[in-house]
């Protein structure tokens, strides 16, 4: 009977609760991000760059620029202050990393979005993970 009763001790109750309060704390933040991410008009998602699947990224343009077709271009009446005016706009590509078995591009979003709010371009890349590609796979995505 004491054996029994030892399988049924609490303690994992009070991990479980902790956990949900975990979540509970961090939820608004990501929940933020996550809408951020679904409707700012100035995210792109899902362009593709390739032939495969998973051959995807998102843009993340900041205010002035617009993807157009398949370029980015200086938005129509965007107020562009002269000094930067036909200057081109430093780039930054971000590749998830996963053991090259996990990851998905929207994975940096919070970091792209930040960037972006900064002035940068920022191209979220998703490529094949193993078992839907090799290395060599991998580093030619």
């Amino acid at each position: 009977l004491l054996r029994l009763a030892s399988f049924f001790r609490i303690g994992w109750l009070f991990k479980f609760a902790g956990l949900l309060g975990f979540a509970a704390v961090l939820s608004p933040a990501f929940f933020r991000v996550a809408w951020s991410y679904y409707t700012d008009d100035r995210i792109t998602r899902d362009v593709r760059y390739g032939p495969n699947p998973r051959n995807r990224l998102d843009l993340f343009l900041p205010r002035g620029c617009a993807f157009f077709g398949q370029r980015v271009v200086d938005a129509e009446g965007a107020a562009v202050s002269k000094n930067s005016a036909n200057q081109s706009r430093p780039v930054i590509v971000f590749v998830t990393g996963g053991m090259w078995i996990i990851g998905y591009k929207a994975w940096g979003a919070l970091l792209a979005m930040t960037l972006m709010r900064r002035g940068f371009i920022v191209a979220s890349l998703d490529y094949r993970n193993f078992p839907q590609g090799t290395v060599g796979d991998m580093a030619a995505d």
